[in-house]
C-alpha cells in the first residue's frame, strides 16, 4: 500500500481509503424516520471486511449518517485502531438544485464531538468544508 507522509509528524497516510458515503447515505435517507437512526449491518460489514482486505483508510462525515457503522467496522474488524486512519469531516451546509442540506449548525466542534461520540474513536483527520 502507498502511503503520504506527513512532513512535521511523519504520520503516514493511506494513499487509498474506503468511504463511507454517497452509496450508503443514500440507502440510509431513503428510509423512514426510524429505521434511518437503526445500525445498518451491510454498512458495517463492508467497513469491517474493507479493513480486513487492506483498506486501512476509512472515511466519514456528519453528511453521511455512517459513523457509527464505521466505529463498529473497526472494532469488528479487530484490527488495532492504530493501524487505522480515520477521517470525519464537516459541512455547515449547502443548496444544490433544489435540494436543501443543513449541517450542524453549532459548528464544527460540535459535529466532531457527536462524531467520536457515534464512532467511539478519536478522527486522525477532521475536514471543514466551506
Amino acid at each position: 500500500m502507498k502511503y503520504f507522509t506527513f512532513p512535521i509528524t511523519g504520520d503516514k497516510i493511506p494513499a487509498v481509503g474506503f468511504g463511507s458515503g454517497t452509496k450508503w447515505q443514500i440507502r440510509k435517507r431513503g428510509r423512514d424516520e426510524v429505521e434511518r437512526k437503526l445500525v445498518d449491518e451491510e454498512i458495517v460489514n463492508a467497513i469491517k471486511t474493507a479493513l480486513i482486505y487492506g483498506f486501512l483508510h476509512s472515511d466519514t462525515a456528519e453528511f453521511y449518517t455512517t459513523r457509527e457503522e464505521i466505529g463498529l467496522g473497526i472494532k469488528e474488524s479487530e484490527i488495532p485502531r492504530e493501524k487505522i486512519w480515520l477521517t470525519d469531516k464537516y459541512d455547515p451546509g449547502w443548496i444544490d438544485g433544489g435540494i436543501v442540506y443543513v449541517g450542524n449548525q453549532n459548528g464544527p466542534y460540535d459535529s466532531l464531538v457527536n462524531g467520536i461520540g457515534l464512532c467511539r474513536f478519536i478522527f486522525d483527520t477532521f475536514s471543514i468544508f466551506w
